[in-house]
């Protein structure tokens, strides 16, 4: 293009950077269109036990905000499971309040993917206490072929840990932390992107969120074998296996959404609650 004075050369620029910056702000402000909502009001029947068919769940209040509480000890070892009801996703956002009191030892899960075909060959990705530490990771199989389950394992600080032997070609750590989030007792935002990738190629995605700053992300991924099918649903208050007899600790959850197109929006980033009553809603929805 040929200017044919300075000024114009200047206003092209000046008007070509104004479009960016709309553009760029709008797709950075966009919010993923909100596909399920729940554990907002109490537990209702899109939640299943993911073991004996109990779930060990009681719908409990603390200071009239209602929450989910998972209780864990020796015989209760798993929580509350969400059957999508679009099963053909292979990438999904999660967005939920959680406050997780105690809990070090014995790597509790916080946050389950599964893949279809459960409980033999299926891929998943799970959050939860790095190489039973009190460092938060995440699980996940890189096998070209069978279940993918556990066997590469990432702390938050951008490491392998717990014995992992990588059988693919590692990912790219795009964003990891010094310091990783600890169990204090308080109310929580966490956010997960977990995208599977596709057959033989490293395209699967892991974003975790925390209080609404990135704090891991992973790229060019393997975390679904060879032939395994998409995202059948997602597990909270996890845990692995009582170790040593009674382990007591418990853990509690409130609004939970789910998106496919970006995330979904945050409630009340501070955790704060509207009147003490129930968290902020975002824009345009409405509280079940």
């Amino acid at each position: 293009m040929i200017f044919s004075k300075q000024s114009d050369r200047k206003y092209f620029i000046a008007l070509a950077m104004s479009a960016a910056a709309i553009f760029c702000s709008t797709h950075a402000s966009a919010d993923g269109t909100i596909a399920y909502r729940g554990l907002t009001s109490g537990i209702d029947s899109n939640w299943s036990a993911n073991t004996s068919g109990n779930s060990y769940t009681t719908w409990q209040t603390d200071s009239s905000t209602g929450f989910a509480r998972i209780q864990f000890d020796s015989a209760h070892d798993y929580g509350l499971n969400h059957k999508l009801a679009e099963r053909d996703r292979s990438a999904i956002y999660v967005k939920m309040w959680c406050r997780q009191n105690g809990g070090v030892a014995h790597g509790p899960k916080h946050f389950k993917i599964f893949g279809q075909g459960y409980p033999n060959s299926y891929s998943n990705t799970t959050f939860g206490l790095a190489g039973y530490g009190t460092d938060y990771g995440v699980y996940y199989g890189d096998s070209a072929s069978g279940s993918n389950d556990a066997g590469v394992e990432w702390s938050f600080k951008g490491v392998t840990t717990g014995g992992t032997t990588l059988s693919r070609a590692a990912p790219t750590v795009v964003t990891k932390v010094s310091t990783v989030p600890t169990i204090d007792n308080s109310w929580h935002e966490w956010g997960y992107y977990i995208k599977f990738n596709d057959d033989n190629t490293p395209n699967g995605e892991i974003i975790v969120q925390y209080d609404g700053k990135e704090i891991f992300h992973l790229k060019n991924v393997y975390n679904r074998a060879n032939g395994e099918s998409p995202i059948d649903n997602f597990g909270i208050g996890q845990f692995y296996q009582p170790i040593g007899g009674s382990y007591s600790m418990s853990r509690d959850y409130r609004d939970i959404r789910v998106a496919y197109d970006g995330w979904p929006a945050s409630t009340d980033i501070k955790g704060n609650f509207v009147n003490g009553t129930k968290p902020m809603a975002p824009s345009a929805v409405s509280l079940q």
